[in-house]
């Protein structure tokens, strides 16, 4: 049995075990949401997932995390010829199923240049969600967050990225808006090794959230990422090279509120893509996944990524 085909099983078993078993406390939702904090439950769909578009996009200022050795060290130029600032845009979009009901979309654009063994920059995210929870009444949040980042090598094989982001989103609920405060901030480790032809790359991730949807309410969030991505060695094509991966993710997430109330839940999340390295050194890449938040909830979601030099 194929190292690949061995990977898959075995974390997808301990996923269905977990996931079973945990399904449950995310269903608290159904009965915390019209209680009285609509947003614990609303944030909780959603954290996790924006967390892992951000982290994405930072793994891919490092090549051994998603592009082929012999272009991750160059980016294509817009002016002709080589900079050191590099800059890279995501667009992200998720659609949440069952229970729950709503949609996330979310751009993301980052500068940045090199520094020691990595690069550091500025980021800057605008979102729009719309969520629905079970017997309550519609929740929205358009935000813009903004701050520092920073991706780097610790040594052969091993990376260390994170970010802080600060901002003030526009809530409403039941169409009643308000402003809130939201601060954001991540660690990620991973390591690439090769093994049986495939790049595996596994990572542990720390996000952490606080949110004031409004003066009497705060929302505190931790999430645990873990997992694996597999890649393809990379094929050669016409102008470059492509490299399919998938990869498996659990997410151990609490929630806790000013109320008193609180959530923890794991859900897993599997995902499968494409990363495209040019030979003139663009570098662009496309993923879609599925999170099953909870055994009556679903999370479907897809992105796609440019890298570039200014």
């Amino acid at each position: 049995m194929s190292l690949l085909k061995r990977w898959f099983l075995s974390f997808g078993f301990g996923v269905a075990l977990a996931g079973s078993a945990w399904a449950n406390e995310l269903e608290t939702c159904e009965y915390l949401s019209g209680v009285n904090d609509p947003f614990l439950c609303t944030t909780a769909l959603e954290f996790g997932g924006q967390a892992a578009v951000i982290r994405d996009s930072l793994m891919a200022l490092h090549g051994g995390a998603t592009f082929p050795t012999s272009t991750q060290t160059e980016t294509v130029s817009t002016r002709g010829g080589n900079t050191p600032y590099s800059g890279r845009a995501m667009v992200a979009a998720q659609a949440t199923f069952g229970s729950f009901t709503g949609n996330n979309q979310y751009l993301i654009l980052g500068a940045d240049r090199p520094s020691g063994r990595g690069q550091i920059g500025l980021m800057v995210l605008a979102g729009n969600s719309s969520i629905t929870p079970p017997a309550s009444p519609v929740v929205t949040r358009q935000e813009v967050l903004f701050g520092p980042y920073f991706s780097t090598q610790l040594n052969n094989g091993d990376y260390l990225d994170g970010y802080l982001l600060y901002g003030r989103p526009n809530y409403t609920v039941a169409y009643v808006p308000s402003q809130g405060e939201s601060t954001t901030a991540a660690l990620t480790w991973s390591r690439v090794m090769e093994r049986d032809g495939f790049m595996v790359v596994p990572l542990a991730g720390l996000s952490v959230k606080r949110e004031r949807p409004t003066g009497s309410s705060r929302i505190d969030a931790t999430v645990l990422t873990l997992g694996t991505t597999a890649q393809q060695t990379p094929v050669r094509t016409n102008n470059g090279y492509r490299m399919n991966f998938g990869r498996l993710e659990l997410d151990i997430g609490h929630y806790a509120d000013s109320f008193g109330n609180s959530i923890g839940y794991v859900a897993p999340r599997v995902a499968f893509g494409a990363n495209f390295a040019q030979d003139n050194g663009a570098v662009f890449g496309v993923t879609v996944g599925l999170t099953a938040a909870s055994d009556k909830t679903a999370i479907l979601n897809a992105q796609a990524m440019y890298r570039f030099e200014f």
